[in-house]
């Protein structure tokens, strides 16, 4: 759909030059440029963004590319910081690092900075920590009990947050970190006979289950437990490292290298990755002029900028490192610039006679195609619709080619909410199950010592 004389020369050039710079890029034709580079290299992706916006990326990317791609989440805090990272994000993270082991196309990984430079265990140390559970297995009682200790899970009365589990009578009630729900796995001997889901707040049983994976319970006891720790290249081998924002990157590694908890042994400085990278492609908003000194080699001047010369030898600083690349010609306009008119339909209209014009049209639904065929009632011959989703189109001008999805005429972008869990919610019988000797604080005598419950004599 998307081979164009573009397309195949950026293929070419992935291929043949260790560094790509590309300008002026927003994030769907980035994520189009991803999905040429995954298929031309076959190999992982690895892409560094500031941590602010990088759910348009995805989303967009899912377009070009509806398998192999995952959001590494980065800690809320720093290693050593009071605040303790989120439970939710720690269990995600070891999910999906353990995927990142399994998985059989070469991925594409979006990680934020902070993210990106926290170490992580060894992929064996990881891989021995994922404990893997279904009906039928012979494991005993007490063994399973000392697994779940050593992952770093606590022992409760009752399940109701992750990382915890619970032991009722031949039943352990466990909720993994890295999942939605708590299961409930009922014991026949040594054998597990069952294992279902539950809710946490009434505690009643959902749905059968036959394999659960425990993941594990605690990411930073494991860093600090384990004896070698790696980085995400250990994971991603041979990695295509992409800046997705040169300038909101750099600032973001200025603002984390003042800070103490990125100073100790959990974080790599940010040079061992641009070593170790066989390949790197760094985007950027703004020309590299504006961001550091630059040498030209040859300059190329026009005949860069109308792709007569697709890329010129450039050098330039970030990251207080030297870095020798390739920027790259790209023909890539915003729809209202190439139609050159801030009203779309009518610049479409006006230029329906356009030779060789390409006109494809992105809609989530039925109702979204029937009002783009209504907004844009004068359309060129070649005129698709197609069902899908960009956070904004482009248009490839060597073609010509107009990718124009619905958000184009509703400025609406997809607002991503990550669930964590079926449930946030605490059960209230949690709060009553007190102990003798637990401090309480009452209404109107402040605080006491629970010291049981005695029945009334009738006198």
């Amino acid at each position: 759909m998307f081979k164009t004389p573009f397309s195949d020369a950026f293929a070419t050039s992935i291929i043949k030059e260790k560094s790509l710079v590309l300008e002026g890029l927003w994030d769907s034709p980035k994520a189009l440029l991803l999905s040429i580079a995954s298929k031309t290299l076959n190999c992982p992706i690895l892409v560094i963004t500031s941590g602010e916006r990088e759910g348009m990326l995805y989303e967009d990317l899912l377009f070009f590319q509806e398998k192999g791609i995952f959001e590494l989440p980065a800690w809320e805090a720093l290693p050593g910081e009071e605040v303790r990272p989120s439970v939710d994000v720690m269990g995600r993270r070891m999910e999906i690092l353990h995927k990142l082991l399994t998985v059989k196309e070469p991925p594409i990984v979006l990680t934020p900075l902070q993210s990106l430079l926290l170490k992580t265990p060894s992929p064996s140390h990881l891989d021995k920590n994922f404990l893997e559970l279904n009906v039928g297995l012979e494991i005993s009682f007490e063994d399973l009990i000392e697994w779940l200790l050593e992952l770093g899970y606590q022992k409760t009365k009752l399940v109701s947050d992750k990382g915890y589990f619970a032991i009722r009578g031949g039943i352990i009630d466990v909720y993994p970190t890295a999942s939605f729900t708590p299961y409930r796995i009922e014991f026949f001997g040594n054998k597990i006979e069952n294992i279902r889901t539950f809710d946490p707040i009434s505690q009643k049983s959902i749905e059968k289950k036959t394999s659960l994976t425990v993941s594990p319970g605690n990411e930073e006891i494991l860093l600090k437990e384990a004896k070698e720790l790696k980085t995400l290249l250990d994971f991603l081998p041979n990695s295509l490292l992409v800046f997705d924002d040169l300038l909101q990157i750099e600032d973001r590694y200025a603002a984390l290298k003042s800070l103490e908890g990125a100073k100790s042994r959990f974080f790599a400085p940010l040079e061992e990755f641009l070593e170790r990278a066989p390949k790197k492609l760094f985007f950027t908003e703004t020309g590299v002029e504006s961001l550091s000194e630059t040498t030209l080699e040859n300059k190329s001047g026009r005949a860069f900028y109308t792709g007569k010369t697709p890329y010129e030898p450039i050098t330039f600083e970030m990251f207080h490192q030297k870095i020798d690349a390739k920027r790259h010609y790209h023909p890539f306009q915003t729809p209202h610039d190439f139609f050159d008119s801030e009203d779309l339909c009518a610049g479409v209209a006006s230029n329906q006679d356009m030779k060789g014009l390409q006109l494809l049209f992105l809609s989530e639904n039925e109702k979204e195609e029937a009002n783009l065929k209504a907004s844009f009632s004068i359309l060129p011959k070649n005129t698709t619709f197609e069902n899908g989703y960009l956070s904004s189109g482009f248009v490839l001008s060597d073609v010509p080619l107009a990718v124009i999805p619905y958000t184009e005429l509703t400025h609406r972008k997809k607002i991503r909410r990550t669930k964590w869990r079926a449930s946030y919610h605490t059960p209230v019988v949690e709060y009553h199950a007190l102990e003798i000797g637990d401090f309480v604080v009452h209404f109107h005598h402040g605080v006491g010592r629970y010291l049981g419950l005695e029945k009334e004599k009738n006198h």
